[in-house]
């Protein structure tokens, strides 16, 4: 039986993921230091379904985004970096 084969992380990282054209892409469109928390869910659903991103998905990553920058924290992603 031939072995799985698996992609490289360096091939993974070539192009910028799902979450973070989300990220972007909702940075271009809208204030996210100042946007309601509430309209978050709706842009998060509409740039989510733009990038093939479950709404689910969406809706954490970017909320979790926007809190981080209205409470002066660099956001989750760039902790790793």
């Amino acid at each position: 039986m031939p072995a799985q084969r698996r992609r490289s992380p360096a091939r993974r990282t070539s192009s910028p993921g799902k979450q973070d054209r989300l990220i972007a892409l909702a940075g271009q469109r809208h204030d996210l230091a100042t946007v309601p928390l509430t309209q978050v869910s709706r842009i998060a659903n509409a740039i989510g379904a733009e990038v093939s991103l479950s709404p689910g998905t969406a809706r954490r990553v970017l909320l979790a985004h926007v809190r981080a920058l209205q409470n002066g924290h660099p956001s989750p992603k760039e902790h790793t970096s």
